[in-house]
């Protein structure tokens, strides 16, 4: 079966299958396998080759009745199966086109019109139709997931970031220097790359001292050097960063190296600023200065993330020696962009291998802990006795896209020998629930379990589109409407 899966397994003495699909789900085609040379076989009374793909074969929501024929070598022994393959109905969700609030008054809570939305909520690892692998690489493995705004999925491959848009694979960066690796990149949501590289070891230049960029649409490859975003001082070192698409700002973990100090966060957009970093921009950008968070200090391997308001999120891992074991705990600093002295922490996910965390764009933090996936709202309040449990193997990497699919890498699928190289890209599909693509202006919100959208909105903003995704186990579907508030 091209889609889905067959139900029981097939045995030749069993007669009656069942086959559920997607709800997107339009067509299918069936590949038989005679048991010998000179049986013939039919799909829905059309005669197809032995071991060669039938017509794809139209579906309708529902039960949808498929026949397979064998005739022996003999000529006269046959046998009938039949394949029961059922489409269910597809989510339905429907919202007011145009939204138009004013500004300091609670608004009437917005119910949109749905069917067929199932309870928020990722799949079970029963539930393969939700999980499953969507590319293969045959290098260096999939590492450092990211995605932009679009729907495509970013990844180190073997010191080279790569691009996959649902169908085709692309190289955005190859290093030019084959001694260096990438060390951090991001992805903002128009799909223009940054990274780092480590220093080369002649020490002729040292990279971590600039993050480098390639704007959407261009590519790097190996000869050839890409731009400079930012460059600090040599006695700064750069570790991870974020890119904040509300001020289009880098955040910085930054190191002092001829003093030793702590990692201290900045913010930085243009121009040259006034702590005596040295830090240079792109031209024609105001400068900001960077602004130390006072009270914390950061892990060497500390990541950084950004959501869509601007708020930013840190790992905190914390290590204590319990007997003669090492153990972990990881907590998050949340930096509110108005408020960026006063984070405040809230805990994730205690354990040794807890290491990988994601945020979506509306701000909801997904820890990874190899098969296991936990998500922490905005709030701090999280799934911690529900993972989301998925097919793959996250120890390295994990990424959401704005319509709530995790992207994460795998070593089990097709090839469990393969434990060098985790070389497969699985993507898993939440069962239930809503999802939006952008946070609402400051105020409203939408419930991921009932899709209402409620508040009191604070301070004008202008028309944007938003588009909410809903699910139940076996679909999807989205609208998208217009919003705006004024004074």
């Amino acid at each position: 079966m091209s889609s889905g899966f067959l139900s029981p397994n097939f045995k030749p003495s069993i007669s009656n299958y069942t086959d559920t699909v997607l709800s997107s789900t339009k067509s299918l085609f069936i590949t038989a396998f005679a048991n010998s040379l000179g049986a013939t076989i039919q799909v829905n009374n059309n005669l197809v080759f032995s071991g060669q793909p039938s017509a794809n074969i139209a579906l309708n929501p529902g039960f949808n009745k498929i026949t397979i024929f064998v005739l022996a070598q003999d000529g006269i022994t046959t046998k009938n199966y039949l394949i029961s393959v059922f489409v269910p109905p597809a989510p339905i969700i429907n919202y007011p086109t145009s939204l138009v609030f004013k500004s300091g008054l609670s608004i009437k809570p917005v119910v949109p019109n749905v069917s067929n939305i199932g309870p928020l909520g990722y799949p079970t690892p029963n539930q393969k139709l939700n999980l499953f692998p969507i590319l293969k690489v045959n290098q260096g493995g999939i590492n450092h997931i990211q995605t932009d705004g679009e729907g495509n999925v970013y990844f180190i491959d073997f010191n080279t970031i790569k691009k996959f848009d649902g169908k085709n694979l692309f190289t955005i960066d190859s290093i030019w220097n084959p001694s260096g690796n990438i060390v951090d990149f991001k992805v903002n949501t128009n799909g223009d790359v940054f990274f780092t590289i480590d220093d080369d070891p002649d020490a002729i230049k040292n990279y971590l001292h600039a993050i480098y960029w390639t704007p959407k649409g261009t590519t790097i490859t190996h000869g050839a050097i890409a731009s400079i975003y930012l460059l600090v001082s040599p006695s700064i070192k750069i570790h991870s960063f974020a890119y904040d698409e509300s001020s289009q700002s880098l955040y910085v973990l930054e190191y002092g190296l001829m003093n030793n100090t702590a990692y201290a966060l900045v913010r930085t957009k243009g121009g040259t600023d006034t702590n005596n970093l040295n830090i240079t921009y792109l031209p024609n950008q105001p400068p900001i200065n960077p602004i130390p968070v006072n009270g914390y200090r950061f892990e060497y391997n500390s990541d950084i993330f950004s959501d869509l308001s601007g708020n930013v999120y840190i790992e905190k891992t914390n290590k204590q020696m319990v007997g003669n074991i090492y153990h972990q705990t990881i907590s998050y600093l949340k930096i509110q962009p108005n408020n960026f002295n006063n984070p405040s922490l809230f805990s994730g996910v205690h354990d040794n291998n807890s290491e990988i965390f994601a945020i979506d764009p509306t701000g909801n933090v997904f820890q990874g802990l190899y098969q296991d996936h936990y998500k922490m709202y905005p709030n701090g309040s999280s799934w911690a006795n529900s993972p989301i449990v998925i097919s793959g193997f996250s120890e390295d990497s994990h990424a959401v896209d704005n319509a709530g699919v995790i992207y994460s890498q795998s070593f089990n699928f097709s090839d469990p020998t393969n434990l060098l190289f985790p070389n497969y890209l699985v993507k898993t599909i939440p069962t239930g629930g809503y999802f939006i693509d952008k946070p609402l202006p400051r105020g409203l919100s939408l419930d991921p379990h009932t899709g209402i959208i409620s508040g009191t909105p604070i301070g004008p903003n202008p028309a944007k589109n938003y588009t909410v995704t809903a699910y139940n186990a076996l679909g999807s579907t989205n609208f998208t409407f217009n919003l705006m508030v004024n004074e």
